[in-house]
């Protein structure tokens, strides 16, 4: 079994055209630098203040809801009153956006590796281009804001995925073993 699977490895890494194998596929010094910088340009004050703008009242509610299904509620005192409340928002927003920032270096390095593995140093250095460019700068704000709205959608979508897959899951087993409500 071993060998019939290194066999189908070998022949895909041969059918792999020669040029993507040593453009894209290997991370030279050169192109992490440039990918680095890519990743730079990418992330802006402005938007990443955008960005965690929309996420940390997202993260706060969560942390709200999650502390309501508690018992005792730990968050109770503070959140009794909508004043409290939006104190409770703020705090935990600032305190998001603190961890989150200093999380970042780490998600930077990752997507810079990512784009050094995967592009040419020719679309790194077009990409870099781009992103300089007043088109490049429109196109990082609207993907900021297209990734903050989508989220969103993407949270909505998976939790109706999640419903809907737990009432057909039941109807389905209930079916499968003759058991019916």
């Amino acid at each position: 079994m071993k060998s019939i699977r290194g066999l189908a490895l070998a022949v895909m890494l041969i059918s792999l055209p020669a040029s993507l194998c040593a453009q894209s596929l290997i991370a030279t010094p050169e192109k992490t630098e440039v990918a680095h910088r890519v990743v730079a340009k990418m992330r802006s004050v402005e938007q990443m203040r955008f960005a965690l703008g929309k996420m940390k009242i997202v993260f706060a509610q969560q942390v709200i809801a999650d502390a309501a299904s508690r018992s005792p509620n730990p968050l109770a005192s503070y959140v009794a009153t909508e004043a409290g409340k939006a104190h409770v928002i703020d705090v935990l927003g600032e305190e998001f956006a603190k961890a989150f920032e200093a999380n970042m270096p780490q998600v930077e390095k990752a997507a810079a590796d990512r784009l050094a593995t995967d592009l040419s140093i020719e679309d790194l250095r077009a990409t870099e281009v781009f992103l300089d460019s007043p088109a490049g700068k429109s196109w990082i704000a609207a993907a900021l804001r297209m990734q903050s709205d989508t989220s969103v959608a993407g949270q909505r979508a998976g939790a109706g995925a999640g419903t809907e897959a737990v009432a057909a899951t039941f109807k389905r087993l209930e079916a499968e073993s003759g058991q019916s409500k």
